[in-house]
């Protein structure tokens, strides 16, 4: 049996647990130091025993003091604090601020419609390069984002995204009036119309409106034909 009593035990009375030398003394005062709190927090000022339990900490959730959100590690919200100061290029339509004059420029374009990335093939334009370079695989038919469990490609990455969560299961976006769950946002944009009655798609022959695009199209159809 050990003969020093443990941080957190019972001192028992008894020749078991009694110190009987100068070591044992010693050896209880050394663990007594060791158990100082000697690693600190320099966020949120909480101290620990070893450095493994602060490393774990630092990625826990901080409270950011500029906006009052909450960021993960204390790098990360050092990184958003300095982002912030660096906000210094101002949108005169809407009031946002921007860390580059680049970046305030391409998010003008949506309060101009301005377009100057235009598809060789199509000659529709986009606002920002990334979306003509995601347009031109509807012309090319590549398809670079795969998906690890059934092989399926992708054009967008956004698109695996939503299909991989026929494999997962998880359904991320929720209805706030009857807490129904679906996989993708357009899917519950739908069913929110069954609560607010809104019938978005309106025939251009008589005006009728339909809830659903589909309906509208069949509606349609003797018009057309």
């Amino acid at each position: 049996m050990c003969p020093y009593f443990h941080i957190g035990e019972s001192f028992r009375s008894g020749s078991d647990n009694e110190p009987n030398s100068t070591a044992s003394t010693n050896h209880q005062k050394q663990t007594a130091i060791s158990r100082q709190k000697h690693h600190h927090c320099m966020d949120c000022f909480t101290s620990f025993y070893r450095s493994e339990e602060l490393r774990s900490h630092t990625c826990r959730p901080h409270p950011c003091l500029e906006c009052r959100g909450t960021v993960i590690c204390p790098t990360h919200l050092n990184s958003k604090q300095t982002q912030n100061r660096k906000n210094t290029h101002l949108c005169g339509q809407c009031g946002k601020l921007f860390q580059t004059p680049s970046k305030l420029k391409t998010h003008q374009r949506s309060h101009t419609g301005e377009r100057p990335y235009i598809c060789a093939v199509c000659g529709k334009g986009f606002s920002q390069s990334n979306q003509l370079k995601t347009h031109q695989r509807t012309h090319t038919g590549e398809r670079p984002y795969t998906c690890s469990v059934c092989g399926k490609s992708f054009s967008q990455s956004n698109e695996l995204q939503t299909h991989q969560r026929t494999h997962t299961g998880e359904k991320p976006y929720n209805c706030s009036e009857c807490d129904k769950s679906f996989s993708q946002l357009s899917t519950l944009k739908k069913h929110q119309l069954t609560h607010t009655g809104e019938k978005p798609y309106q025939c251009s022959q008589c005006g009728k409106s339909f809830s659903r695009l589909h309906q509208l199209k069949s509606y349609s159809a003797p018009f057309i034909n």
